[in-house]
């Protein structure tokens, strides 16, 4: 079984790969998903900050800090 990312890349060729299989394949709107994904990650759990925004809804400023500036800070600091 598999859910959500990376799978979601993929599907259509383990569809052919296994014809047999039962998929159940679901679209959402991109902003919700990516919501719900940070927010249920452990890191920003834990996070006040992030939470907050998370639930500001602020997708821009989340996306910057999550594909930006957190990959840059283990880079140059070792985490």
């Amino acid at each position: 079984s598999a859910v959500d990312w990376p799978t979601c890349f993929y599907w259509q060729e383990l569809a052919e790969y296994y014809p047999d299989v039962k998929l159940i394949l679901t679209v959402r709107d991109k902003e919700r998903w990516y919501r719900s994904c940070i927010t249920g990650l452990n890191i920003y759990y834990y996070n006040p900050i992030m939470r907050l925004l998370a639930e500001w809804n602020v997708v821009e400023i989340m996306n910057f800090i999550a594909c930006e500036l957190l990959p840059k800070s283990l880079q140059e600091f070792g985490g």
